[in-house]
Formats: C-alpha cells, sequence, structure tokens
C-alpha cells in the first residue's frame, strides 16, 4: 500500500465519520424485527439462531417456518455463521448479534470504499463517497437492518478492488488471485444476486478497461469461473433438499425464474422502471434528475471515464438481469458502493470546473455532498427512510402466543404468509400457511398441530379457504385458536 494510500485510510476524517455513524446505529441495534421486509429480516436471524442453539453445521440449520422438517436452505448461510459467532463471543441476543454484523460489514465496506476510490480516483472523491455511502437515508436505514446484503456487496466491492489493483499494475500475481478467489467466493455464496453483477459483469468489464493480454484474460476468468463453482454446487444441493417438501418446492430455482428476473415485456414498461429508479434516488440525491446529471457529469468530464464506464455498468447490469427482484427497495444495497462512487466523481468534477471554488475545491465538494443528503432526507423516499429508523414498535402478537402454547406446539399462520416475525419473535415453530398452495394432511390438524394464529388483516370469513369446514376450533386468546382433530 502506497505511503498515500496508507494515509487516506488512517486520515481523521474518515474514522471521524466511521465512529459518528456507528454511534448513531448504536441506540437501534435492538430494535424488533417487525417492519419492513419481514421475511428476510427473521429468515436471517432464525438461521443465527438455529446455529447459536444447535451448532455450525450449515447443512443442517433450522428454518422452521415452512413445517417439517424444519430445514429450508437458502443462501449459504455465511453472514449468519458470522453473526452466530460474534453473538456468542459477545454474549448479544440473536437480533443485536444480526444488527451489528450488518454495522459491521456496512461500516467495513465504507473503509474498502474509500481505499478503492483513493487509488482509482483521488482522495477527495474518496471523501466524498465515503460520506455520500455513510450519511444519505439509504445508506443510513439500510445499513444496520437484518439483511444479508451488505456482507455480499462488501465482499465482492473488494474481490474486484484486489483485480482492479492487479490489472491496473497489469500484474495480478498469484496471491491477488487467491484473494479475488476467495473473497469472491464468499460473496457469491452470501449471495449470488451481488456476484453477478460485481463479478460476473464487472470481471469482463475490467478487462475491456484495462485491455489485458490474452494470457491474463484466460487467467483471470478461470479464477472468476472457480470463485463460482462453490455458489453452484451449494445452488444444486439446496435446489434438491426444497423439492423434497411441496411447502417449499416453489422456492427451487427452477420455480423462481418469472419472480427473480421478470419478462421481456415488464422491462419495455416504463412505467416499471420509474418507481424503483425514484425510490433509489430520492433515497440518495433528493431528486432522479440530480442524479441523472451527476452521473452524466462522471462520465463527461472526468479523466477516468473509462472507469466510470465499469461502474455505471455494474450498477445498471442488476436491475437489467434481476428485473423483478428490484421492485424491492433494499436490493440496490447490491449496487449502492458503485452508485455512490459515481455521484461523488460528478460532485468532484462539477466543483473542480466551477470558478466559484477556486482554491476551496475541498469546502465546497462537502457542501455538495451535504447539501445531497440533506435533499435526500426531505424528500419523499428519504424522507421515508429517516422515518424507518425510528424504533419499530413490538410484537405483540408475539407474547400472546407465548402465553397460550408451549415451547414444541406448532402453529399455523394464517394470514401473514411471507412474515415469520410472527414465529420468530414467539419463538415458535409453524407453517406459514398461504391461500395458493399445498393443504396440510387434515389427520395432522388438531393432533400435530394443535394451534392456529389468524391474523388480523385476513378476514376469518375466509376460514374456509384454508382449512375443512368440519375442523373444529375455540378461541383462547384474541388471534390464537385451538384446533380439534376431524372427527372419522
Amino acid at each position: 500500500m502506497s505511503s498515500g494510500i496508507r494515509r487516506g485510510i488512517g486520515s481523521p476524517l474518515l474514522w471521524g465519520m466511521l465512529a459518528a455513524n456507528l454511534l448513531v446505529r448504536l441506540p437501534r441495534l435492538g430494535d424488533p424485527l417487525t417492519l419492513g421486509w419481514q421475511f428476510r429480516y427473521t429468515q436471517t436471524a432464525y438461521t443465527v439462531r438455529s446455529f447459536m442453539r444447535h451448532g455450525y453445521n450449515p447443512l443442517s440449520v433450522e428454518l422452521p417456518i415452512f413445517g417439517p422438517p424444519w430445514h429450508v436452505p437458502l443462501e449459504f448461510p455465511f453472514f449468519q455463521m458470522c453473526a452466530a459467532a460474534l453473538g456468542e463471543l459477545l454474549r448479544l441476543d440473536v437480533t443485536v448479534t444480526s444488527r451489528l454484523t450488518v454495522t459491521l460489514s456496512f461500516l467495513t465496506g465504507a473503509l474498502i470504499l474509500h481505499s478503492f476510490v483513493s487509488r482509482s480516483f483521488d482522495r477527495l472523491t474518496a471523501d466524498v463517497a465515503v460520506g455520500l455511502y455513510l450519511w444519505t437515508p439509504f445508506g443510513l436505514d439500510w445499513g444496520s437492518q437484518v439483511l444479508i446484503d451488505f456482507m455480499a456487496s462488501t465482499l465482492c466491492l473488494g474481490a474486484l478492488a484486489i483485480l482492479w489493483r492487479g490489472l491496473a499494475r497489469c500484474d495480478v500475481p498469484p496471491r491477488l488471485l487467491v484473494a479475488f478467489l476467495l473473497l469472491g467466493a464468499l460473496g457469491g455464496l452470501t449471495k449470488v444476486t451481488t456476484a453477478v453483477s460485481w463479478l460476473g459483469v464487472g470481471v469482463p468489464m475490467l478487462l475491456w478497461r484495462f485491455r489485458v493480454s490474452w494470457c491474463m484474460a484466460t487467467r483471470t476468468l478461470a479464477t472468476s469461473a472457480l470463485a463460482s463453482a462453490p455458489v453452484v454446487t451449494w445452488t444444486a444441493w439446496s435446489d434438491r433438499v426444497k423439492e423434497r417438501s411441496e411447502f417449499t418446492r416453489f422456492l427451487v430455482s427452477s420455480e423462481m425464474r418469472a419472480f427473480n428476473f421478470g419478462t421481456f415485456e415488464q422491462r419495455l414498461d416504463m412505467e416499471r422502471w420509474r418507481d424503483p429508479f425514484e425510490r433509489f434516488t430520492q433515497s440518495v440525491a433528493g431528486y432522479s434528475v440530480l442524479v441523472v446529471l451527476l452521473v452524466a457529469a462522471a462520465l463527461l468530464l472526468s479523466p477516468r471515464r473509462r472507469d466510470v464506464v465499469v461502474l455505471l455498468t455494474i450498477a445498471v447490469s442488476a436491475p437489467l438481469i434481476f428485473f423483478n427482484l428490484y421492485g424491492h427497495d433494499y436490493y440496490p444495497i447490491a449496487v449502492y458502493p458503485a452508485a455512490v462512487i459515481i455521484i461523488a466523481v460528478g460532485v468532484v468534477e462539477v466543483v473542480r470546473r466551477s470558478p466559484l471554488a477556486s482554491g476551496h475545491c475541498a469546502t465546497a465538494c462537502t457542501l455538495l455532498a451535504v447539501m445531497l443528503v440533506a435533499l435526500a432526507a426531505i424528500s419523499g423516499n428519504g424522507g421515508e427512510r429517516i422515518n424507518a429508523l425510528r424504533k419499530p414498535p413490538a410484537l405483540p402478537q408475539a407474547a400472546e402466543i407465548q402465553s397460550v402454547t408451549e415451547d414444541n406446539d406448532l402453529l399455523i399462520v394464517v394470514g401473514d404468509d411471507w412474515s415469520s416475525a410472527t414465529l420468530f419473535h414467539s419463538d415458535r415453530r409453524g407453517t406459514m400457511y398461504r391461500e395458493v398452495g399445498p393443504r396440510l394432511d387434515p389427520r395432522e390438524l388438531g393432533t400435530i398441530y394443535e394451534f392456529v394464529y389468524w391474523h388480523n388483516t385476513e378476514p376469518f370469513e375466509n376460514w374456509n379457504r384454508y382449512f375443512p369446514p368440519e375442523l373444529r376450533y375455540e378461541w383462547v386468546s384474541e388471534h390464537v385458536l385451538r384446533i380439534f382433530p376431524i372427527s372419522d
């Protein structure tokens, strides 16, 4: 590492921003997982809980929300293993250690981002990029939510930064290739959709950017392919596990194609592009047109425009490939580092060409970055993200369920079928019963499953959509019913 880069990473400004950002997050680490994308939050936290209770075997980790055998492998649980280990080391609650692991992943991403941008652009651009990364409403909100995405984006950014460094020097020694291989494999295992953009798209773009020799290109692509091998192996095994139960068959990769990728016709519908784009840009810079102008400035004014093109291709490729997924407002986490770098480049290049900022470029860049964050904070979606920083409400249903059931009782959850928060916070195993999907064997109702939690957003008149009309029941609390076996 050059002395200039070492000074950059050791700068008081950088560490001051990181420390202040951490202090902002500490009070919310114990927040319940009751708002937003509850399935993703609690599915992740459930896996952390399983490791802390039953040991670190990723092949048998519990996810007790789709019925027996209580085992539904999704992505490889690298994040969850790290969170569980941290929780056991520091004796933390599952929710606290999960949020803390996300926060540390997020802040580590800021460090890697600063080092990478300092090398590829300059120190001022790195400071602006990290400032935006840490303090936009998007980063403030999602940087502590219990999601695997920031660990995946940090690992993939690290992998690409290592390769970028080697290719820029026209020399990628074996030690850099090994580091790239390890980080890339872990990033892909943590979340494959993130790795597709950073590595699947980013690596070929880097080969184009540096115009490497055929030998170097072959070696780099071979290493990338090797990094994907564990991901392919895990996906194939997890699909076989999910195929064994009719309640999890819909999660098999082949069944999720339309959900993940969307259709060509959907991509031609501009209305489907506008909402995700506006949600993201508003929570980063306040106005979509402002983001477009800064991206244009980065492309047209930067002397490193080929680097900007690489980063922009990575950012744009994500929604182009996984179109349907980017209706989820947390999915841009995957390319958030690339987006803030491009915006930071635009900010710096605009300021450098402004006669008003002559001699005070750093101050002017800081003020412009602060203005962007302020605009984002008062924008529609940015305001929602800031509002999300408030403590979410507890889940009273969890205490209700615990009061009328025992630890080993199995629960059927109706009317809240895509949220495992009810089961997670009540610490019970059960089945999230979907209106469209397989039915339980009637012989299990009232014998194996003795309780039903009926969510108040689902009209009770819809009972017959889920259960045989002859099934007897009695209310044991406001939302919980005890059910009895169907008579022969």
